[in-house]
């Protein structure tokens, strides 16, 4: 059995209100522990884990998204280099493969130079038999990231997964509102210590 972690947008993790948090935050204490034991024993037990950006490193905000993690030690496990790494839009999804005919050839060129393409993505993805996913935000773009998977990549077959616990939202009605979507869809909920039981199965 094969594992792929999906960890969508986490600087989501580091926001209050739209305002990026340097270090710990009081108040998600014990779920950014709890993710970051996670994350830890995941690498350790040799999973594949890819971390869904909103931005790559080399830019501004990329580099203050590094720094963040890098003084959260829950969450510097997403810098270590077996983690693999894309580049999203804000939606949670990919660039399409050919340029869209609204757009120029001069914003074409400026947007594969950041975002991750369709095809890139399926080729990071691969076809492991189990896929965990979690993040932020579940009314926003974790829900169109596992959507975008379900209608594109996923294989049948192929277990799919999701851990509310290690989940960021704004808003408790539209979570729940995206949360019965996303049981509809016929995606797992686990719990985190189901989480853990099944990187240690892999």
């Amino acid at each position: 059995m094969s594992t792929l972690i999906h960890v969508v947008h986490p600087y989501t993790y580091k926001l209050v209100g739209n305002e990026l948090i340097l270090g710990q935050i009081p108040e998600f204490e014990e779920r950014d522990r709890s993710i970051g034991t996670f994350l830890r024993e995941a690498l350790d037990a040799r999973v594949a884990l890819l971390h869904y950006s909103d931005h790559p490193f080399t830019t501004v905000r990329g580099t203050l998204l590094q720094v963040v993690f890098e003084l959260d030690s829950n969450y510097i496990s997403l810098l270590d280099p077996r983690v693999d790494f894309v580049v999203t839009t804000h939606y949670g999804t990919p660039i399409p493969d050919e340029k869209p005919l609204k757009l120029t050839n001069l914003q074409w060129k400026n947007l594969r130079a950041i975002y991750t393409s369709h095809s890139d993505l399926q080729k990071k993805i691969g076809k492991p038999s189990v896929h965990l996913f979690f993040g932020g935000l579940v009314e926003a773009c974790l829900t169109n990231t596992l959507g975008y998977h379900l209608e594109h990549f996923h294989e049948k077959g192929a277990r799919l997964c999701y851990v509310p616990a290690f989940s960021v939202s704004f808003s408790a009605p539209d979570r729940k509102r995206m949360e019965r979507q996303v049981e509809n869809l016929g995606i797992e909920t686990l719990s985190s210590q189901d989480a853990l039981d099944l990187i240690h199965a892999a």
